[in-house]
């Protein structure tokens, strides 16, 4: 046999690769060949652009976004200008506060309420929560201006729990106060049950943000009822004004998560929905209950379970409102309420504050 070294013509050099070739063992077995070919297709499946049905329209990029007008979403725009219009500001009268002649034991509920909303590590809860996330990634004009306006809106608020905790407290208590309510287990697991939802489907988001608006703020309710009756000898007190621009602006910002949830193509399954204003729910009770105190004021639990039991009712009937007139019921809700004035002579009685006729059958 020649050796690889012994010259030879080229046809028996052919003849000599074809017969070394036959000899050689395949690296690969058939089975694992046929699965490299169903991976390859597989990633070209996944790599193919997503068609128009499973892009949410939301996100889609709009060459003219930046285009206001013609309004092309007239149910936003709608919300947009409402949320405006009650617009308010944190001013210095709140100084006033001593003419409501709190006694210990309502100090130091309004210490641990404002302490909660002011603290450092309440981002996501006042500020810093979905409204943000939705700014940057919601490609419709009207929501960008909602969601532009609800950060500014936020913002008033922070500035506002702040203003109060100056007036209850010097620097060196506050900073103890942080850190006693900061470890609040009621505190602690609402901020991670909204952290939680922060890396969700966009769909879910939505909901989550209809749940921190629509129930996460009881305590603004229960802090103006409380007022509303405790001020009766008083005409007007600027600070039951104030929590009652607060109550409307997250009602407001519920009613619009809500909108948005309606203009998904693909919504989270109505049990998912229910499921998750059950935790949001039971959260806040513990939240009243063990987080703020509310019986520091007299507030019992009944009260609390009426006031809860009311606004998830509420937020129900919102989220769930295209089941039967599309975004009608969000629409009308906002059309219809009140001035905030004119609704404060009927929010001294805690029976007649904010009646809604619902169908319990969702």
């Amino acid at each position: 046999m020649l050796s690889d070294d012994t010259p030879c013509s080229p046809m028996k050099k052919l003849k000599i690769l074809g017969e070394k070739t036959q000899n050689v063992k395949p690296s690969l077995e058939s089975s694992n060949l046929q699965s490299i070919k169903e991976n390859i297709s597989n990633n070209r499946e996944k790599e193919a652009p997503e068609s128009e049905d499973t892009i949410e329209h939301l996100l889609e990029d709009a060459p003219g976004k930046y285009v206001i007008f013609p309004i092309n979403h007239d149910d936003m725009w709608k919300m947009y200008k409402h949320l405006v219009d009650n617009f308010w500001s944190v001013t210095e009268k709140i100084q006033d506060l001593d003419k409501l002649a709190l006694n210990y034991e309502e100090k130091q509920f309004m210490k641990f309420f404002t302490s909660i909303f002011a603290s450092p590590k309440s981002s996501g809860l006042v500020n810093e929560n979905f409204a943000e996330e939705f700014c940057k990634i919601i490609q419709v004009t009207e929501a960008k201006f909602f969601y532009g306006h609800q950060l500014f809106v936020q913002n008033i608020h922070s500035e506002m729990y702040n203003k109060l905790l100056l007036h209850f407290m010097e620097e060196q208590e506050r900073e103890k106060n942080f850190k006693i309510v900061e470890n609040f287990d009621a505190v602690i697991n609402k901020r991670n049950w909204i952290e939680k939802w922060k890396t969700a489907s966009f769909g879910e988001q939505l909901v989550a943000s209809s749940c921190l608006h629509g129930l996460m703020f009881c305590s603004l309710d229960l802090v103006h009822n409380w007022l509303a009756i405790k001020t009766r000898s008083i005409l007007s007190h600027e600070l039951i004004d104030i929590f009652e621009r607060m109550i409307l602006d997250q009602e407001i910002q519920r009613n619009f998560s809500c909108l948005m949830i309606s203009h998904l193509r693909h919504k989270p399954s109505k049990e998912n929905m229910i499921e998750m204003i059950n935790q949001a729910a039971k959260l806040e009770f513990d939240f009243l209950m063990n987080g703020i105190k509310c019986d520091l004021i007299g507030i019992e639990a009944n009260e609390i379970i009426q006031l809860i039991d009311k606004k998830t009712k509420e937020l129900k009937v919102m989220m769930f409102s295209w089941f039967y007139e599309k975004n009608n019921a969000i629409t009308d809700a906002n059309e219809n309420k009140k001035p905030v004035n004119e609704e404060r002579e009927n929010n001294v009685s805690k029976e007649n504050h904010h009646k809604l006729v619902f169908d319990e059958d969702f």
